[in-house]
């Protein structure tokens, strides 16, 4: 039996960046097995994309578990669509979604990711600490011409807003910037 394979901390805040995982928490993963990996395409009622992505099969202490690996598209029925990007062993890399004029509105990126956990099962357990940092992108719609502009960045260590977070105006440059001490 299929169980899905999705990390709390993982499933509640979305991320992105190649390399952006200790080598302590990559080295868990040696002990998953890749099984197999099927493409799927799954469309609305009236033709239209709905889901398009890889899921990928894996094997660890006699479980299989699915994930999404690869790129990942999502679209909804008002037009909105959310690109995502996993790595090999479905960890989140990035998350972007876009308005149903294809204009991105949010992105995140996971900049660091790491556990303490000595194996995988205290990390699917919930059994260890993470550490997981990821940079948040929100865009906005110019009322002048229409186009999307870089509005606000920041991070979150665990959930929390760390560092400068720098709000712009339309024409790019900086309306604001705000200096979080939670680090």
């Amino acid at each position: 039996m299929k169980q899905p394979l999705i990390l709390f901390v993982l499933m509640f805040i979305p991320v992105l960046g190649i390399g952006q995982f200790s080598e302590r928490y990559l080295e868990l993963y040696k002990t998953v097995e890749k099984i197999d990996s099927t493409k799927i395409s799954t469309t609305f009622k009236n033709g239209n994309p709905k889901t398009i992505g890889t899921i990928t099969d894996f094997k660890y202490n006699d479980q299989f578990y699915s994930l999404p690996t690869g790129k990942y598209i999502t679209h909804f029925r008002n037009g909105d669509k959310q690109v995502l990007q996993y790595d090999s062993y479905g960890n989140d890399l990035i998350h972007k979604y876009y308005n149903k004029n294809g204009l991105l509105i949010t992105e995140y990126q996971y900049i660091h990711t790491d556990s303490n956990a000595k194996h995988l099962d205290e990390l699917f357990n919930g059994d260890s600490d993470y550490t997981v940092i990821l940079e948040l992108r929100h865009y906005k719609i110019s009322k002048i011409d229409g186009t999307n502009y870089l509005y606000k960045k920041g991070r979150f260590k665990n959930g929390k807003k760390i560092g400068t977070w720098t709000y712009y105006l339309p024409d790019g440059t900086i309306k604001k910037e705000i200096i979080k001490s939670n680090q």
